[in-house]
């Protein structure tokens, strides 16, 4: 499975360079989207109208991400229910690299909601790859090397 490249999809253009890499790799995309309902209040009927909602939506993200891809590499899509961050270290077991979005959301709301680029680094079994935002680095100043475990190497 070390010829597939993880890519985690939330409507971001991450995945531009993920597509990209693929490409000039010869390597496979895995698309991932992951949906999570969290639990409140709300009765039962509720959350399968909403939860079918965020599918939806998350189908239609995968979808389009695979059609921008188009041939020039091969693509699998997987929408998941669950935690993003689960989801995608799960998908990317013994693959060549995780590549992730990082929104910069800041320190409180990074705090309460969690950092899921920040916890693929930390927990995944593969170099994770993390690309900015465009509104936080400059279009020439896109990553150079995958962080992550020791075996990470310049890419």
């Amino acid at each position: 499975m070390a010829d597939v490249i993880v890519v985690g999809v939330d409507g971001s253009e991450h995945s531009e360079w993920a597509i990209e890499e693929a490409a000039r790799t010869g390597r496979t995309l895995r698309l991932v989207h992951a949906w999570h309902w969290t639990a409140d209040a709300m009765s039962i009927p509720a959350r399968e109208h909403h939860g079918h909602g965020a599918r939806h939506r998350g189908r239609e993200l995968l979808d389009r991400c695979a059609a921008h891809a188009g041939r020039r590499v091969t693509t699998t899509t997987h929408l998941v229910e669950g935690s993003a961050a689960d989801a995608l270290i799960h998908a990317a077991d013994g693959a060549a690299m995780l590549v992730v979005g990082s929104h910069g959301w800041g320190f409180l709301r990074r705090t309460l909601l969690g950092s899921v680029s920040e916890e693929c680094v930390a927990r995944a079994s593969c170099p994770v790859v993390i690309i900015p935002g465009p509104e936080r680095v400059a279009p020439s100043h896109r990553p150079t090397h995958a962080t992550g475990p020791s075996r990470a190497q310049p890419a």
